[in-house]
């Protein structure tokens, strides 16, 4: 699989015993955090609903003080925010603004969730979250029309809202025919200015060794053999359409993170502006991935710094 790089140091990783936590630092004023296998959660793992629902304060507190804003100090008087919405694989975006329901953490942290989308802005000063069990998140740096003042957005890049199944149905009751993809919806408004200084860093998601797809003998073959041939057509100009998959076509082992870097050079942003973790939740041990029995979520986290 290949998949441009951008230039990052190796993440940090906790060497806690309760907790897997690794940050990334990929482009200038863009803080990743992923929280995953943990003793402090349940089966679900770092499924927001519960972890409030539990009252789970040790979670909770991890959270907040080491993963969002590690910084924060005691005597800190500015209240900070995590924005959550429930993604829900219907492509819709959501400004910050148009969540409500608020969820005190801490004195000093604030939960704010409401809606069901799968991409939304940051405010700056706050962080967002996607609890994931394998989809990617992708984690955009949009400038300005001045090209100066960027916007940071979170977008939950499951297989199904990169690959609308509504572009493999015969009958859409999606719109998706016309919408088109989550990245085709993010980037049809930009300028070509914008698209290329946006950046974009991939993260915590399956890779194609746990995402098979087979075309043949299996459930769900016909779906299958049309998201086989409907990346073999959007991509075939593009010298680089094979990564799409590992292995025979026939299985269908979708690499998520080279199909997102490909639609992302479609329009136009450059290779050097697109990074990945390269990491596979399905493979690797300190990840939930719903490829694996019984597995639960991992907590993605972003910070768009500003205060």
């Amino acid at each position: 699989m290949t998949v441009a790089m951008g230039s990052a140091s190796e993440p940090e990783t906790a060497k806690s015993p309760e907790y897997a936590l690794l940050r990334y630092n990929p482009f200038p004023d863009m803080h990743i955090t992923v929280l995953g296998k943990s003793s402090l959660v349940g089966e679900t793992g770092w499924r927001l609903a519960d972890v409030l629902n539990e009252k789970n304060l040790k979670a909770i507190s991890v959270i907040v003080e080491k993963a969002c804003f590690p910084d924060l100090q005691p005597g800190d008087m500015q209240v900070r925010t995590i924005f959550a919405p429930v993604p829900d694989f219907s492509c819709d975006f959501v400004r910050h603004q148009e969540l409500t329901q608020i969820f005190g953490l801490s004195e000093k942290v604030r939960l704010v969730r409401g809606r069901k989308a799968d991409r939304f802005d940051l405010l700056k000063g706050s962080a967002g979250a996607f609890a994931t069990g394998g989809c990617h998140t992708l984690v955009a740096q949009i400038p300005g029309l001045d090209g100066n003042e960027y916007e940071m957005q979170m977008v939950h890049c499951a297989r199904d809202t990169v690959i609308p199944k509504g572009l493999l149905l015969e009958r859409d009751f999606t719109g998706a025919k016309e919408r088109g993809s989550i990245i085709d919806q993010m980037m049809r408004p930009l300028t070509p200015a914008q698209r290329e200084g946006s950046r974009f860093a991939i993260v915590c998601g399956i890779g194609p060794l746990s995402f098979p797809h087979p075309g043949d003998n299996s459930p769900h073959y016909e779906i299958n053999r049309r998201r086989i041939a409907y990346l073999k057509g959007r991509f075939a100009n593009m010298e680089l359409w094979r990564g799409c998959f590992l292995g025979e076509l026939s299985q269908g082992n979708l690499s998520m993170p080279h199909i997102i870097f490909l639609e992302l050079l479609r329009w136009g942003v450059p290779i050097g502006n697109i990074w990945h973790d390269g990491v596979d939740a399905g493979t690797d041990e300190r990840l939930y991935c719903h490829s694996k029995p019984g597995d639960g979520r991992n907590l993605v986290l972003a910070l768009n710094p500003g205060w």
